[in-house]
């Protein structure tokens, strides 16, 4: 387990839990915290709010941050080898040419401990991902999830318990939409085309995800209908399962928004969760700082 943090404002650090001997059954593990390992370079361009962090099936843990790079900013991966505490050196994952939409970039491990990581390139607003097949340690080709000519808000990105990865954005060009699209089990390839949850001139915004362990999916997102001085929190359900006789491998969008506001109090987070019954909580605040 591993936790990212700050170790001085020009650098990215990184402490490690130690873990015990393995016994028959189970490892313990040491609560205590190592000493802070500088992941980024010293007197960098690195963000706190951009430094994302995951564990595979497969003993590693792949750290993602942005840095500039020949004078464009970039996103950069490091792998830490848990049994050994050593991590590979840093390595651009993303266009080395073309700069990165700052915080914008997402990671997941899937069930079978490949690695996908997201992001948005700058001024083109195109979506663009890549992903580490288990067991390997270079990167696939990247690969761009937003269609030509579309523009698109900061991608979100979700394992699923059979090995694929969903990833949804809102789009802003040819009509406002929610799009998705799945990466296929142990592969680097995606669906061709997205599928569009929510198409319309809603202006969609900020979408949230969360999958079960069913393979159902929920996705959340902020909405402005019409144009008008609203907000409508709005939700999508995925079913995976087909035991009741019916194919619900479809989006399916909720008819009533899951929470409405006036100009005022526009929303400013949002989260949400999908239980293994399928049961859907969402959380959000709004400009009253309360949160519901």
């Amino acid at each position: 387990m591993t936790t990212l943090r700050r170790l001085l404002p020009a650098a990215l650090a990184a402490s490690t839990l130690s873990l015990a001997a393995a016994t028959a059954a189970h490892a313990t593990v040491d609560p205590t915290f190592g000493d802070p390992f500088p992941v980024s370079a010293e007197n960098t361009t690195v963000a706190q709010a951009s430094s994302k962090a995951v564990a595979s099936t497969r003993g590693t843990v792949t750290a993602i941050f942005t840095d500039t790079v020949d004078g464009h900013l970039v996103v950069l991966e490091r792998r830490l080898d848990v049994p050994t505490s050593t991590w590979s050196d840093p390595s651009v994952i993303s266009d080395d040419g073309v700069n990165v939409s700052q915080g914008s970039q997402q990671i997941v491990a899937d069930t079978d401990g490949n690695v996908t990581a997201v992001w948005t390139e700058d001024g083109t607003w195109r979506i663009m991902t890549a992903t580490r097949l288990a067991g390997r340690t270079d990167w696939e080709p990247i690969d761009r999830l937003s269609p030509n000519g579309d523009s698109g808000g900061q991608a979100t990105l979700e394992a699923g318990p059979n090995g694929t990865v969903i990833a949804a954005w809102a789009s802003y060009h040819g009509g406002n939409a929610i799009r998705v699209r799945t990466r296929a089990a142990n592969s680097a390839s995606w669906s061709t085309d997205p599928v569009f949850v929510d198409e319309n001139n809603d202006s969609p915004k900020s979408p949230k995800l969360d999958v079960n362990a069913s393979g159902d999916a929920i996705l959340l997102w902020d909405a402005v209908p019409n144009g008008l001085a609203t907000h409508e929190l709005r939700a999508a359900r995925y079913r995976d399962s087909t035991d009741d006789g019916i194919d619900n491998k479809t989006w399916t969008v909720s008819p009533t928004p899951v929470a409405v506001f006036d100009g005022e109090a526009d929303i400013n987070f949002s989260d949400v969760a999908l239980a293994p019954n399928g049961a859907a909580t969402a959380i959000w605040s709004n400009q009253t700082n309360l949160v519901k």
